[in-house]
């Protein structure tokens, strides 16, 4: 092996670490040398060998010895100072536009290229996180019974004016709730992340872990989790009490939460927390780490503090099926021959832990609305999912199958999605090895909640009350649109911008009703046709009664290249596909006067047996026969429908098959009003459903 080439001093002197090399002589009489490693380089940067000329070592010149890094983020991936040196020595002024313009003015002043490259390093070594220094907040208490004038929790009978007092303008909440509670007391205080309460593991897609951490053989020692849990309650006790004064919440806060079980898979619950609860939980905790040097008072406090922790849980799962008995616990492998009180201590501190986190990240979901993105002012990411770990000592997997976690992550709404603008957070018991999130699927969900809960969080809101009576509603106005029920037998209702349906037609419902705010149509399960031969057949299905589809141009692309001997010239042309305009469609909007008749006789409708499923076209104006009552109910007609019908006979004739024109004829002779309301009928009817199938 020859010895080390020339210039080591220079990669020493400007890069910090010192190349090896061995010399290897190549067929073409050449030497080359072979890069072995690098003295003084974490195992991470030595990235294999490569192969260098001889003479480029020589001098300042050092191209070509590695792996070529183009920027500044490449080599700060890395953790390597002399490629971020290297890279500002190469081309300072291509590697300081954008993000790294600031490195301009540090030259400015005086700094020289290897300064540069420690600040970068030490600020790649933080991110995400943006230390910062804390405030000293004044530790308080929430009230237990409060309530601000005008709240929805107030009322007793129908909403008649806004249910939400006028708030105070407050900039300071968000940061303010955030550094309280956001990653459940976890803040990044000081670049010494052992001063933290608690460990942040990140993942890929924004996904992060919470773990407070603590080995649990250890914890009657030195109670570092205990005394992470009961700062963190001290926190959130902070801020919920904050959160009264300026009137963003009462004597309690709300979270939404996944359904579990296979009655209501794809629904949401919107379900309310008190306070008291709160303080149980933490009034269990306030006499500790002194009191936990007795292991009969251990004893004690684990019962204790696990029911008041369960109790919170069980509003997310019920039954809550955590480690709460010794079955369950001895089945998860922590102790398998005796449940004595390290066992139950474990378990406590768990489930303490994973409630604490659950209520801070609640309460900071609370004071946004449920709503927007997840984005602590101290983290450079926006944050898609979470997963709170409780206190885990790093369980096996077959144990990390009985230990409960709880997955925090975005969900769409059905019809409310058009209120919320956006995805709400949800919670939900996940049982699963910690820093392992598996990726929801992309369902709608329906919303399970109560008025005033709704009203609090999305508010404000009025209803309107029945005529036949004041303690009924029969419309909430919420959001820029109405809710209204469309299933009275199963609590459902349904939110729309605009609603063409008059309040007298709309069943009535107290305010304490627990509603269930969804989709209008829903996906039949009973149904015996496989959607999916439909789409394995779409290839060879087409557009029945529309027209044709078609291109349109919509982009035309030029370009050419030049160079010393030839020239290079291309043009593209792009065509956007134009779905088809259904016949009807076109029909209707060119149809006026007496025009209509003859569109009424086209066999543009389908008509499908239940029994069957076999389906026939039938004239419109069969159609129309079938849904002309259903109409005129709702639009008040009723009456009049009835008086025509007894006189005129109007349904026998829309549906008979032969002699309708001879009929519309004789009727417009007769009594024009009546056969103008029947077209006009007839048309709304066909124009609500001019989009749709043949």
């Amino acid at each position: 092996m020859a010895s080390q080439p020339p210039g080591r001093d220079y990669w020493k002197e400007n890069y910090g670490y010192t190349p090896v090399f061995e010399k290897v002589e190549a067929t073409d009489g050449q030497w080359y040398y072979q890069l072995k490693d690098f003295v003084g380089a974490p195992p991470k940067t030595r990235a294999g060998a490569g192969w260098v000329r001889e003479d480029s070592l020589l001098g300042s010149s050092h191209r070509g010895e590695l792996k070529q890094y183009n920027t500044i983020q490449d080599a700060l991936e890395y953790q390597q100072k002399w490629r971020v040196v290297k890279l500002l020595n190469d081309d300072f002024g291509r590697m300081t536009e954008g993000d790294y313009n600031w490195l301009r003015e540090l030259g400015s002043v005086g700094y020289a290229h290897n300064e540069m490259a420690t600040l970068l390093l030490n600020e790649a070594k933080d991110a995400p996180w943006i230390v910062f220094e804390p405030h000293n907040f004044e530790k308080t208490e929430p009230a237990t019974s409060f309530h601000y004038a005008g709240c929805a929790h107030q009322q007793t009978g129908p909403f008649s004016k806004t249910t939400q007092t006028t708030r105070p303008y407050d900039t300071d909440l968000r940061n303010t709730v955030q550094e309280l509670c956001v990653l459940a007391g976890i803040l990044p205080i000081s670049k010494d992340r052992e001063d933290w309460n608690g460990a942040v593991v990140f993942g890929g897609d924004s996904r992060i872990a919470v773990i407070y951490g603590s080995p649990f053989e250890k914890a009657k020692s030195d109670n570092t989790a205990l005394l992470r849990i009961y700062h963190a309650l001290e926190n959130f006790c902070t801020a919920a009490r904050y959160a009264q004064e300026i009137y963003i919440c009462c004597d309690s806060f709300t979270f939404i939460k996944k359904v579990h079980g296979d009655s209501k898979p794809n629904n949401l619950e919107l379900v309310r927390i008190k306070f008291d609860l709160v303080l149980f939980l933490k009034n269990n905790i306030l006499s500790l780490p002194d009191e936990v040097q007795s292991s009969t008072k251990q004893g004690n406090f684990s019962s204790r503090a696990a029911a008041a922790a369960e109790a919170i849980l069980q509003l997310l799962e019920i039954p809550f099926t955590g480690l709460t008995n010794q079955s369950n616990f001895r089945s998860a492998g922590l102790k398998a021959a005796s449940w004595d009180f390290n066992s139950e201590w474990e378990h406590a501190l768990h489930i303490c832990a994973l409630a604490t986190q659950f209520l801070c990240v609640g309460l900071v979901s609370f004071t946004q609305a449920h709503l927007g993105k997840f984005e602590p002012f101290f983290i450079d990411t926006t944050i898609q999912e979470l997963l709170l770990s409780g206190a885990l000592p790093s369980p096996s997997e077959e144990q990390a199958a009985h230990i409960p976690l709880i997955h925090v992550s975005f969900a769409e709404l059905t019809c409310l999605a058009v209120m919320t603008r956006g995805p709400v957070l949800s919670f939900s018991i996940v049982y699963r090895k910690p820093h392992v999130i598996s990726s929801e699927n992309k369902a709608k969900h329906d919303l399970i909640c109560r008025l005033d809960d709704l009203l609090e969080i999305w508010g404000p809101g009025h209803s309107i009350p029945s005529v036949g009576s004041e303690e009924q509603i029969t419309t909430v106005e919420i959001g820029g649109g109405l809710l209204y029920v469309v299933d009275p037998a199963n609590s459902k209702f349904h939110w729309g911008p605009v609603s063409d349906v008059s309040d007298s037609t709309i069943p009535s419902f107290p305010p304490t009703t627990r509603m269930t705010i969804g989709a209008v149509t829903i996906v039949n399960q009973n149904c015996i046709n496989d959607e999916g031969d439909r789409r394995a057949c779409s290839q060879v299905l087409v557009n029945l009664g529309v027209c044709q589809d078609s291109y349109e141009l919509s982009q035309k692309q030029f370009g050419s290249q030049f160079g010393q001997t030839n020239a290079l010239f291309s043009y593209n042309q792009t065509y956007t596909k134009q779905a088809g305009i259904p016949l009807k469609k076109v029909e209707l909007e060119a149809t006026e006067g007496p025009a209509l008749l003859q569109v009424l006789d086209c066999y543009w409708g389908l008509q499908v047996s239940f029994c069957t499923g076999i389906a026939r076209g039938v004239p419109l104006r069969e159609l129309v026969a079938d849904l002309l009552l259903t109409w005129a109910a709702a639009h008040g007609m009723e009456v009049e429908i009835k008086t025509w019908e007894k006189k005129y006979q109007v349904l026998g004739a829309f549906s008979a098959s032969t002699n309708f024109q001879e009929w519309a004829l004789q009727l417009r002779k007769a009594d024009k009003g009546v056969y103008k309301h029947l077209m006009e009928f007839a048309k709304d009817i066909l124009s609500t459903l001019r989009s749709t199938g043949y």
